[in-house]
């Protein structure tokens, strides 16, 4: 062999349970390289652009664009992480070969019994305390706190976790990131008894139930009540529900600084584990105090969430297959061409 010639390197891994092995050359350190090109600030600066306009005339795209940082945050996040536990020698190939269904189905059986897929890094339990432990455990291990610091980003991780796989919110995130497909506003439930149904109270009788100040209303797809067709996707026919969602987290500015320390941190971690000592670039990031990792979501509204959209049913419809709504396109088109 040519001493000069590049010997070819593989490495096995499993996104979840489906497997892979990735072929090329020098691969171990084109792994270095890209953690060492994270850039883990992005996140903290997107966080202090936007909240300086949180209180002027551009106060709603502000909160659009915090909102879906945050979302965007929470899938880098997540990738990073799961890349590292399951290819930590090769975490840039699993991120290029997940897909986000992926990372969010790993997410969600983290602290359940189906927590089977393989991991290289195995924590001593497939839950956020025991991946906390593998993680911080290293980074924090000269520090008197250390146990705090692997319970606090075990709860921050969780609260995180809870966020990325609510499905409602992922929708709200395709609404903003899919052409604004929804209007920024609060909403309000008042509430008044009333004697003559036919006559509406007084407005010094409403009570007020829930409101949230600030929200998106946005449409997503849902499938016809009781339709014949069991999976969603392979049914033509759908109907529109209109949903209201509080702005969550309440500070998703905060929120952003505290991913921009996450993957700082998993990155350090990374770095260290393959090999990586320099100096340059490492280092390790926590709140000043605890109170911070849990600020983002203090002062939740008595409204989260809501729709007052009525729902379809199966008897309400003219059923038709995906054959017979072509057919009648095609003789539309005729009509239009004709006339």
């Amino acid at each position: 062999m040519n001493p000069n010639e590049k010997q070819l390197e593989h490495c096995y891994f499993a996104i979840g349970n489906k497997p892979y092995c990735v072929w090329g050359y020098n691969l171990r350190q084109a792994n270095r390289d890209f953690l060492k090109g994270i850039d883990h600030e992005y996140f903290d600066y997107l966080a202090r652009t936007y909240s300086k306009d949180l209180e002027g005339s551009d106060k709603n795209r502000a909160i659009i664009a915090l909102r879906t940082s945050y979302y965007h945050g929470l899938e880098t996040l997540f990738s990073l992480l799961f890349s590292g536990l399951q290819a930590p020698e090769c975490t840039i190939a699993w991120i290029l070969k997940a897909q986000s269904k992926q990372v969010r189905e790993i997410v969600k059986l983290i602290g359940t019994t189906k927590c089977d897929f393989p991991i290289n890094l195995s924590p001593a339990e497939c839950t956020w305390e025991g991946i906390s432990e593998r993680i911080n455990g290293i980074l924090f291990r000269d520090r008197p706190n250390c146990q705090q610091l692997q319970k606090n980003f075990a709860n921050l991780w969780r609260r995180f976790a809870k966020d990325y796989t609510d499905g409602l919110l992922d929708k709200e995130y395709n609404s903003f990131k899919h052409g604004f497909r929804m209007r920024l506003g609060g909403e309000r439930f008042l509430f008044a008894p009333s004697k003559d149904p036919t006559k509406p109270p007084p407005p010094e009788k409403y009570m007020l139930l829930a409101e949230s100040k600030l929200g998106s209303f946005f449409f997503a797809p849902e499938q016809i009540e009781g339709s014949p067709v069991k999976m969603a996707n392979k049914d033509p026919h759908f109907w529109l529900k209109e949903h209201h969602v509080n702005s969550h987290p309440t500070r998703p500015d905060l929120a952003l600084m505290l991913i921009s320390i996450s993957l700082n941190n998993i990155r350090a971690f990374l770095r260290i584990i393959n090999g990586d000592y320099e100096e340059t670039g490492i280092k390790i990031l926590y709140p000043l105090n605890e109170a911070e990792l849990t600020a983002p979501w203090e002062n939740p509204c008595s409204l989260s969430r809501s729709t007052t959209s009525q729902m379809v049913v199966e008897q309400q419809i003219e059923r038709m297959s995906e054959k017979e709504i072509l057919e009648r396109l095609r003789c539309e088109r005729i009509k239009q061409h004709i006339s």
